[in-house]
Parts: structure tokens; C-alpha cells; sequence
């Protein structure tokens, strides 16, 4: 039976972002309009449906978060909703209708629920590390000490319990597998907590293990915005009506709509970036971002614009969103292997940007060419030329370390080198986890210098035991880490 519902808690599911539904401020990076929020009340839900919006259940109360100071930029990790703070590693576990926060404390190499209130069974939305629903619709940020989880409103319903019920049970899902092996109490709280999570609107949580949690609710439009990164004090997203490959796409070369939200007053603004524009990363104090970049307006009308981004280039600027500024890194040529539309952008590691060129195979989709890596000053390097293993693909970020990953035709991935940013050599990763299959893989970082990394795994795949070691020890082979205490839930 566990088997089974761990199958079920981990499954993926493909999201459909909501098209627009909100014209934000047409002047880019212009002095936007606040939009209104409510601390921890839903808002009026849009009239799509006869059925009643559910009430949320009550928030324990929680102490007012205090304002951080703006920061460095870093970027969310929109993927798994993870968090490295430098102190902690922060993530989220998948229970039956629900998901928890967890904490692995790298000085006490602990891992536990992110929950301090006495006595709680981390069972119900008064535990602060509560969370209705599938792990995939929340995201981990902070601002100082203050932890904060985003809730992506994907799905939204205004459906009272038992319509939303009814529907389940019509559907005939309940005789699929695997749903089919779960009791019948098993499978009402699996869908009670996706319907809770589904009733309620986009969201900001405020974190205080001691004592639980507050919401601040938004207005149902900014479920059309993913937010991408963060200053310590604000999150930042823009918004996205396709697929993320098709963010630069004909008959949307207008303004891109772009919002903020303060974390400590959950008050939100919207505005826009420049046409075709979209964030990539946090770089150098500010934001990397990427846009098409030709000699006239690019059209609208699908044939003309396929046509004219032939010659168009694609422009990476360092954007700070607080102020406006904005200065242009580097130059990227247009490329129709470019299927993600930011310039075949890799990622930032140990302070520089990391760009990649592709070739296409014709009916066997492309092969990776050159790798380039572009520093502050826009001054670009060339790191291989060419590429030394056809299915290396830069992952993780260790610092001076890449990790460089396998891809196996885009059906799994396995660490398998590290990458020096510095002398540019390649070391293989020799270790294996000490329980189940694979190698180790990375985590988070410490500030002390130390690498959270994976060291054990059940059948299928899922963490079951870290450990903490020093990169330059991991570097040359070492399996001398200290053994984390894992939560045993």
C-alpha cells in the first residue's frame, strides 16, 4: 500500500498556465499601480462558476514578518519549490493530500518537519509546515530570517466540497490505477487536500515554526505570473500564457507583463519588461534577462515573424527591475535550435554566465557545440570547443564546481563529472550512494564550504539519507561525510 501511494504522491502533472486576464501598466519598468491584497482573506472569486467559493479554514496566528533588506538577486527554483539559505536546505515532502517543509540544518546535520509548536502531528493547516495538496504548487523564498512559501494557484476552483467530490467519483478515476488500491478514506483525503489547495487563491505564506503561519491572498489574476527570482525582500515574476519554449512566440511580441511582490506586506504591482523579454537568472546584483533584438518591429503575423527573427539577435541584459536600470552583457546569435528562446542560456555558476551552441541533426534533434562562459563585464570565454562528451549537460551549481549530468536522451540524468570553473578540469564523480542505485548527486551548499549531497535512495529513486562533506574533499573522491539525521516520517 505504500508503495502504491508514494507512486501516486510522486507523479508528475502537466500544468496549463491561465491565459491573461489583467492588462498591466503599459510603460516598461514604469512607476506601477499597487495591486489590493488581503492578509489571509480570499478574494471575491470570479464569477466562472455557480458554486460558492469554500472558506479557508483559519490561519494560526503568527507573528508579522519583519522587512529584509533588499539583496543580492537569486533565482527560485520553480522545479522542485527547494531553498538554500547557506544555513539550511529547505523542501518539500509529499504525504497523502498534503505536503510538508522540511529543514536539514547543516550545523547539526538534522533534518526535521519546519514546525517548533508543541505537540503538533503536522496534520492539519495549523502546523506551520502544512500545505494542502501536491508539492509542485508551492515554491520556498525568504526575506532575513523569515521563510516564506509561494502557492501557485494553477488549477483554480470555486467548486464547494461536494460538487468537487461529486465529479471525482463520476469521473471513474476512482477504478484507475493506481487509485484503485487505495481505501476509501485514502482516496477522499488524497482529493480533499487537492481540492483545498485548488480553492485557494494565489498566495504568499509567512513561516514562524513556533507559532504557524499567515496568508496573504492576491487577486486571481496573478495566477497567470511565475515568479522566477527574489532580492532578499521582493519576489519577481512575469507572465506566461505558453510553454516556457514558446515565451518569444508569433502574435506575442508585445510588452511582456511582469509584477513584483513584497514579501513582508504581500503588496503587489504589475508592469512590463521590454517586447519579447523574459527573466533567465540572478546575476552581478540585478537580473539577466534575454529578447529578440532586430532592426524593425518584429510582426505579429506568424510567416512574417518566423522570418524575421532569422536575423534577429538575441540581446542578454543585466535588468535591475528596482530601479530600471538596465545595461546590455553580451550578444547571442539567433538559432533555430534555440527551442527555449534565451540565447541557448545555460545557467550562472561561480559568478558567470554560461551559454551553449547547438547544431541541429536533422530529424534527431541537435548536438551541443561550444560552450562559452560570459563574466560581469560581458568579457567571454571559450570553455570547450568542442564539446567533450556528447551527452554532458551542465547541472547542478557547486560554487567553483559544475556538476555535469548525463543526459540519456532526456529520460533521466546521472551525475557523472565536476567541472572546475576555475582550471577548467574535469574530474569524474567516482562515489555511489550507499543504499539503492546511482551516484550522488548535489543539494545545497553551506557557507562553511561543505556540499549537502545525496547519499542513499529507495527503489525508485526517492532521498532517503544525506551527508555533509567539503567540495574540494568530494572533489578528490572522498566518501568521508558526515551522515545527516534524517526525519523519520
Amino acid at each position: 500500500m505504500k508503495n502504491c501511494i508514494s507512486i501516486i504522491l510522486t507523479a508528475a502533472m502537466t500544468l496549463t498556465l491561465a491565459a491573461c486576464t489583467a492588462a498591466p501598466d503599459p510603460t516598461p519598468l514604469s512607476t506601477p499601480t499597487p495591486e489590493p491584497t488581503a492578509a489571509a482573506a480570499a478574494p471575491t472569486p470570479e464569477p466562472t462558476a455557480a458554486a460558492a467559493a469554500p472558506t479557508p479554514e483559519p490561519m494560526a496566528a503568527a507573528a508579522a514578518p519583519t522587512p529584509a533588506p533588499a539583496a543580492d538577486f537569486y533565482t527560485l527554483k520553480s522545479y522542485n519549490g527547494s531553498y538554500d539559505d547557506g544555513t539550511a536546505y529547505y523542501e518539500f515532502v509529499q504525504r497523502l493530500g498534503c505536503t510538508l517543509l522540511l529543514k536539514t540544518d547543516y550545523a547539526a546535520a538534522v533534518q526535521s518537519v519546519c514546525c517548533a509548536v508543541p505537540g503538533c502531528g503536522h496534520d492539519t493547516d495549523a502546523c506551520p509546515a502544512y500545505f494542502p495538496g501536491r508539492a509542485g504548487r508551492y515554491t520556498v523564498v525568504a526575506a532575513g530570517d523569515t521563510v516564506y512559501v509561494w502557492h501557485t494557484s494553477f488549477f483554480y476552483t470555486d467548486q464547494s466540497w461536494d460538487d468537487f467530490w461529486a465529479e471525482k467519483q463520476a469521473s471513474g478515476i476512482r477504478n484507475a490505477a493506481p487509485y484503485d488500491t487505495l481505501t476509501d478514506d485514502e482516496f477522499e483525503a488524497d482529493y480533499r487536500g487537492i481540492w483545498a489547495e485548488q480553492s485557494t487563491p494565489p498566495c504568499l505564506y509567512a513561516i514562524d515554526p513556533a507559532a504557524g503561519k499567515t496568508r496573504t491572498d492576491l487577486p486571481l489574476t496573478y495566477r497567470d505570473y511565475t515568479m522566477d527570482a527574489c532580492d532578499g525582500s521582493t519576489l519577481y515574476g512575469e507572465q506566461r500564457i505558453a510553454p516556457y519554449s514558446s515565451q518569444a512566440s508569433a502574435g506575442r511580441v508585445g510588452p511582456t507583463p511582469a509584477c513584483r511582490i513584497d514579501l513582508a506586506t504581500g503588496q503587489a504591482e504589475t508592469f512590463v519588461l521590454e517586447p519579447t523579454e523574459h527573466y533567465l537568472a540572478g546575476f552581478d546584483g540585478a537580473l539577466l534577462t534575454c529578447r529578440y533584438v532586430a532592426d524593425a518591429p518584429l510582426p505579429t503575423d506568424a510567416e512574417q515573424y518566423a522570418a524575421a527573427i532569422q536575423s534577429a539577435t538575441v540581446e542578454i541584459d543585466r535588468l535591475d527591475p528596482r530601479t530600471g536600470a538596465r545595461t546590455s552583457l553580451t550578444e547571442r546569435p539567433y538559432s533555430d535550435a534555440d527551442y527555449e528562446k534565451n540565447g541557448c542560456f545555460i545557467g550562472v555558476y561561480n559568478g558567470k554566465a554560461y551559454f551553449e551552441e547547438r547544431e541541429i541533426i536533422p530529424g534527431s534533434g541537435f548536438r551541443r557545440t561550444v560552450l562559452t562562459a560570459v563574466d560581469a563585464e560581458g568579457r567571454a570565454e571559450t570553455v570547450w570547443d568542442p564539446w567533450p562528451q556528447a551527452e554532458w549537460v551542465l547541472g547542478d551549481d557547486g560554487g567553483r564546481y559544475i556538476w555535469l549530468y548525463r543526459d540519456n536522451y532526456n529520460t533521466s540524468y546521472a551525475a557523472c563529472a565536476l567541472l572546475d570553473t576555475e582550471t577548467g578540469q574535469i574530474t569524474p564523480v567516482t562515489q555511489a550512494l550507499q543504499t539503492g542505485s546511482g551516484a550522488v548527486s548535489l543539494r545545497g551548499k553551506a557557507h562553511d564550504g561543505r556540499w549537502l549531497v545525496v547519499i542513499g535512495a529507495d527503489s525508485v529513486g526517492r532521498t532517503t539519507d544525506y551527508g555533509l562533506i567539503a567540495a574540494d574533499q568530494f572533489a578528490a573522491g572522498s566518501t568521508d561525510w558526515q551522515p545527516v539525521t534524517m526525519w523519520q516520517g
